[in-house]
């Protein structure tokens, strides 16, 4: 099965990365994209991309932090739809449960789910199709900080 992932979470990254200072044309060359595919923002890309994205600027970085890092210059309201669902939330915990429901929305081969515990809330990542057997922990790391910076 091969996934799909949102223009959106792509652009996301990379406009995270050139705000991280990070050479994004050549990311973006490199990745086999042309510059048009990224313009059509509600469009989707192969899963792979966001994969070889992901392990491309570990690469290029050394950073094992990268996904967190690249979050953390994220704006709120780049997500559309899923940013503006989630916003209603109250806290963490009912923005968590709106960011599993949604997740869809955004990459089609990965699954979030939200288990509650004695102890709090567990986030598991589910992943379908042959990306699950590659996929950097970068891409997940920078999915859910995305959630927790934007939205507590």
């Amino acid at each position: 099965m091969q996934g799909l992932v949102s223009v959106r979470v792509v652009r996301g990254s990379l406009a995270a990365m050139a705000a991280a200072g990070q050479d994004v044309a050549g990311l973006v060359a490199d990745l086999g994209l042309e510059p048009r595919q990224l313009q059509e923002v509600d469009g989707y890309l192969p899963e792979r991309v966001w994969r070889d994205l992901w392990i491309e600027v570990e690469r290029r970085t050394g950073d094992g932090c990268a996904g967190i890092h690249a979050a953390e210059h994220v704006e709120w309201g780049h997500f559309d739809v899923v940013d503006y669902a989630i916003a209603a939330s109250g806290d963490l915990a009912s923005a968590l449960r709106l960011f599993t429901r949604y997740f869809r929305i955004l990459n089609t081969a990965t699954e979030f789910v939200l288990t509650e515990t004695t102890d709090g809330l567990r986030v598991e990542r589910w992943m379908a199709g042959d990306e699950a057997l590659s996929m950097p922990r970068h891409a997940a790391e920078f999915s859910l900080a995305c959630t927790c910076l934007l939205y507590t």
